[in-house]
């Protein structure tokens, strides 16, 4: 029998207790008893799990059925069609479409048990689904799931999905070569481990390290139920070693369903991720490959110009804090008769940028001249922490030239360059003011001091 397994919230309230403690929850408002019979329900059942599947769905608690050793309680009856059309529609209908119904009535486990509450362990953490034999699930906690909360549908759907992996395994054994990806790395302590940890040793979640045969049940899950965003971003976040073994894994488990079912495993992804989304409210997480700090540090970012003068600063706002360090630029400027029309940041690539400042002969000069700086910076692509340094020596040609002029230089040398290299940033796409519903989100982007979200500049961004 396999396990998938949830750290219950409580327990980290009350770590600090015996383990007998942990769990504060009254079992006397969970009837054990709720044997009741509902004609409708159980044609219903009948209808759309008996007759085509051969599945027999038990609601009616059965003592017998279940670990007696554990206070477990009854589904609501009111539960159980909501939560079995579920079942259908992310579960049932997208194998169905995928592998056609002879895989259904061949491999879908006969026996499906469903119970209120989560089955508890001593340790503080919870079961959510079990799999035996290749022929019975028992699934947990369903009078507790909101079928409105996308978020919640797809967590228990990966429970369904992981332990429906285990009744393929057992039918069809795990490939070796999947176990040696990871072999070093399998720890049954899996509990304490966080995301990042797991994630740079090439798992998805932290139970996937407690073994192989968990491995292979939570990558499947994740991949198919989470979907193609959420692991991208897994994969982006991890480390080379990492993102190397859960490629690997991948490729295994794509191979694994074609060879022994005729499964293509993203044809399976696409199904389950048409029924979360149209049917229950799922949504993917932001594609972090198209988050400023992402672009920033692959070298995809171009431009960003900011001209105080154009209509989106009133529109949005500027930073109180960065618009007089500006203002005292564009004033030594002034001095020497030279006029700023705009500064613009310049990546060369992803550690080489050049700042720029465009200024005329005169307040009516029609001639634009630009001044240039060569900075290096890095940036951290989870976090948005960047850190800029003066790149010397200075470049050479017109433009930098142009920047060694007195007055340009003077106020560069006095406000520009203490502000860049005296401070941590974090990119971002800004003004806040422009959310991800906006059709502008993206098109502007800048930097905020770290610890000090009002200070910060932005502009139009141009990528390439």
């Amino acid at each position: 029998m396999r396990k998938i397994i949830i750290i219950v919230l409580i327990t980290l309230l009350v770590s600090c207790r015996k383990s007998d403690e942990n769990l504060d929850v009254n079992m006397a408002n969970y009837p054990t008893d709720a044997v009741k019979t509902n004609s409708t329900l159980d044609s219903w059942l009948n209808t759309n799990f008996n007759i085509p599947w051969n599945i027999n769905v038990e609601y009616k608690y059965d003592a017998f059925e279940t670990d007696y050793t554990r206070s477990i309680t009854a589904i609501s009856l009111d539960r159980v069609q909501p939560v079995m059309q579920a079942m259908l529609d992310c579960f049932i209908s997208p194998y169905n479409s995928v592998a056609g119904p002879t895989f259904g009535k061949t491999y879908f486990p006969k026996q499906w048990c469903l119970y209120g509450s989560y089955s508890y362990n001593t340790d503080g953490t919870v079961v959510l689904g079990t799999a035996a034999a290749a022929r019975r699930v028992d699934l947990y906690n369903l009078n507790n799931i909101n079928l409105s909360s996308g978020s919640e549908v797809v967590r228990y759907m990966r429970t369904l999905h992981h332990e429906f992996t285990h009744c393929m395994n057992q039918t069809y054994p795990i490939p070796s070569a999947f176990e040696l990806v990871s072999a070093e790395y399998y720890d049954p302590s899996w509990a304490s481990k966080t995301d990042a940890q797991v994630r740079d040793l090439g798992f998805v979640s932290p139970y996937s390290s407690s073994s192989y045969t968990e491995d292979f049940a939570e990558m499947l899950a994740h991949i198919v139920v989470q979907g193609p965003v959420w692991y991208n971003n897994w994969l982006n976040q991890a480390s080379a070693t990492g993102r190397a073994a859960l490629k690997t894994k991948e490729s295994i488990i794509y191979d694994y369903l074609l060879n022994y079912f005729n499964i293509d495993l993203y044809k399976l992804q696409a199904a389950v991720q048409t029924a979360l989304k149209t049917k229950y409210n799922a949504v993917d997480p932001e594609d972090i490959t198209l988050q400023f700090p992402y672009r920033l540090s692959n070298g995809s970012v171009n431009t960003i110009t900011m001209d105080t003068t154009a209509a989106h600063y009133t529109t949005y706002g500027k930073s109180a804090t960065f618009m007089p360090i500006l203002r005292n630029y564009a004033t030594v400027l002034r001095g020497g008769s030279w006029y700023m029309r705009s500064i613009q940041f310049i990546f060369n690539s992803s550690t080489s940028m050049t700042f720029r400042v465009a200024f005329t002969s005169g307040a009516s000069g029609t001639t634009t001249y630009y001044g240039d700086y060569n900075f290096n910076y890095t940036v951290e692509a989870s976090t948005g922490l960047v850190s800029f340094t003066k790149s010397i020596p200075e470049g050479s040609g017109t433009t930098y030239s142009n920047g060694q002029v007195a007055a340009v230089l003077s106020g560069f040398e006095t406000y520009i360059l203490p502000y860049l290299t005296n401070r941590q940033f974090v990119a971002a796409y800004l003004p806040t003011g422009i959310t991800s519903t906006n059709s502008l989100y993206r098109t502007f982007a800048g930097f905020y001091v770290n610890g000090t979200s009002t200070n910060y500049f932005y502009g139009p961004v141009t990528y390439k």
